[in-house]
């Protein structure tokens, strides 16, 4: 769970907003209001051979790689076997996605669902993330034709409407991968 890293700053639950912070007075710039290890995480394509897709750092060029799915690199040998046991789960699905002719976008979104599909089970298990505020049918309907087709070609063990949902929630709460401190914004 998240640790709020300030005083004056709370963890708030509405319906209407989902899960969110909440400041009772005003926050010096760079403050630090929030800290939390990631749920999930899936490097864009265009930084995948930039940064290790274990430890998030940054690399001027990344020198491992799984020679299976050819999709995910790392900084070192000792990242390559440490994420080994997390990976092997979804490499066959990281394979198929790379072939497939989606736009990256999707690409990662659907990468990152099935990680977590594959790897933390049912997503009904995490609460925490199903409190967050997601809106399906604001997603740009060719993305969800190309999520469909994807999810269809990974044969997840649950429904494609439970991802897209998930996949939702990542869109809405503007996840991503931040370059600057390796941190999750």
């Amino acid at each position: 769970l998240p640790k709020l890293g300030m005083q004056g700053a709370s963890l708030q639950s509405s319906e209407r907003q989902g899960r969110h912070v909440t400041a009772s007075q005003m926050l010096p710039e760079g403050s630090v209001i929030v800290e939390c290890d990631a749920f999930a995480w899936c490097v864009l394509d265009s930084f995948k051979k930039r940064v290790c897709d274990h430890c998030l750092n940054t690399c001027v060029r990344c020198t491992e790689k799984c020679r299976e799915c050819d999709q995910v690199w790392y900084c070192s040998v000792v990242c390559s076997q440490a994420a080994l046991a997390l990976h092997a789960k979804v490499c066959e699905a990281r394979k198929r996605l790379a072939v497939m002719k989606i736009s990256s976008h999707v690409s990662s979104l659907v990468g990152m669902a099935a990680s977590i599909v594959q790897n933390r089970g049912a997503l009904a298990t995490y609460p925490e993330f199903l409190d967050l505020v997601g809106f399906p049918s604001l997603m740009e309907e060719d993305d969800v034709k190309e999520m469909h087709k994807a999810l269809s070609a990974l044969h997840l063990p649950c429904e494609a409407k439970e991802v897209l949902a998930f996949i939702s929630r990542i869109e809405c709460n503007g996840f991503g991968v931040s370059l600057r401190e390796h941190e999750c914004l």
